[in-house]
C-alpha cells in the first residue's frame, strides 16, 4: 500500500463569511492515499468545489473550495508550517474556536482551536 499523506483544504470565504460547524472549518486536513482520494474524502464531509458554477458561491469572491492535487504532505500542514503552529498564528478565528479538524485515515478526527488570548 501507498503510504498515507495529509492534504490541506484551505476554504476562501466567499461571499464574506467562513463556514464552520462540526465537519468544517477554516483548513480541512484529510490523510488518504492521494489526492484523488482525498478531494473525495473532502466531499463526504460536505467540501464541495465549483460553487461559483453550482450558484452556491459568490462569483467575485471565488470558490469556497478547490480540489487538492499534488504528492501531500507526511504530517499535518497548513501553509508548509505544522497545522497546530499555524491554526495560532490565524489571524481570522477568535481565541478557542476551531482553526483545523483532520481527519485521519483511521477515522479519527483531531481539533485544532485558536490559542485563548494569555493574560497580559
Amino acid at each position: 500500500m501507498t503510504p498515507l499523506k495529509f492534504f490541506c483544504f484551505h476554504q476562501n470565504n466567499s461571499g464574506g463569511m467562513f463556514v464552520v460547524n462540526k465537519k468544517v472549518t477554516h483548513y480541512v486536513i484529510v490523510e488518504a492515499a492521494d489526492a484523488a482520494h482525498a478531494n473525495v474524502l473532502a466531499q463526504g464531509l460536505g467540501i464541495y468545489f465549483n460553487g461559483c458554477n453550482d450558484g452556491t458561491d459568490c462569483e467575485c469572491c471565488g470558490d469556497r473550495w478547490y480540489p487538492v492535487d499534488g504528492a501531500g504532505d507526511p504530517s499535518p500542514m497548513i501553509y508548509r508550517e505544522p497545522a497546530d503552529k499555524a491554526a495560532k498564528d490565524s489571524w481570522f478565528a477568535s481565541p478557542g474556536s476551531p482553526v483545523c479538524y483532520i481527519y485521519h485515515f483511521d477515522g479519527t478526527k483531531e481539533t485544532i482551536l485558536k490559542p485563548a488570548k494569555e493574560a497580559a
